[in-house]
């Protein structure tokens, strides 16, 4: 990124959500639904568009392990099932 980290400087406890373009009023209902069900997370916004190329989407959940766990350009209608699909409470 543009102040030398790399998105992996992001990650960490919890569970993170890459916001490209995008601030924490956008992601509001998913950021809710951790909460509601007590998963750490956080909100990170990245206006850089080289970054946002790699992940290909506007919105990326990311888990604690550094993996991908959702992605889309909008957050869901349903931002609690997402929250427990990928906290494992629920089936794909």
């Amino acid at each position: 990124m543009a102040d030398g980290r790399s998105t992996l400087d992001l990650f960490g406890r919890g569970f993170v959500l890459l916001g490209f373009d995008a601030d924490a009023g956008d992601a509001a209902p998913l950021l809710e639904a951790a909460r509601k069900h007590r998963v750490p997370i956080a909100f990170r916004a990245i206006s850089e568009p080289h970054v946002a190329a790699l992940y290909e989407r506007r919105f990326v959940l990311v888990r604690p392990d550094g993996h991908v766990a959702w992605r889309d350009d909008r957050i869901p209608a349903e931002p609690l099932r997402v929250i427990d699909v990928v906290r494992g409470t629920a089936p794909l």
